[in-house]
């Protein structure tokens, strides 16, 4: 079974565990790509972020439309899974320069 540090759930139908080994999995709507998994299909069980693979995760936060995940293979950055809708919401207002729906913090 897998031993579990952390469960979040969002009002946005989404949901996110982080395993003891460092492993970040989501599940739930994907309508946004929020679930950081690339594409905008619906997830009816857990799976693992591919993009965070190699990473040990230890802390995350969620929202509607977002996800932010630290950990101890990620000095001083955090990576940060946001929704399709967000990134050109952001790219209107020229905060954000990819319209990858994983984008790191510090890089563009």
């Amino acid at each position: 079974m897998l031993g579990v540090i952390d469960v979040k759930v969002s009002r946005g139908g989404i949901a996110m565990v982080v395993s003891c080994a460092g492993h970040l999995y989501s599940w739930g709507e994907n309508k946004y790509g929020q679930l950081g998994h690339g594409d905008h299909e619906a997830r009816p069980s857990p799976e693992p972020i591919r993009a965070l693979e190699g990473k040990r995760v230890t802390q995350f936060a969620l929202g509607n439309t977002f996800v932010i995940a630290l950990g101890e293979t990620l000095p001083m950055k955090a990576i940060t899974i946001k929704s399709q809708r967000e990134t050109k919401r952001s790219k209107s207002n020229k905060r954000l320069h990819s319209a990858n729906p994983i984008a790191r913090h510090g890089e563009n």
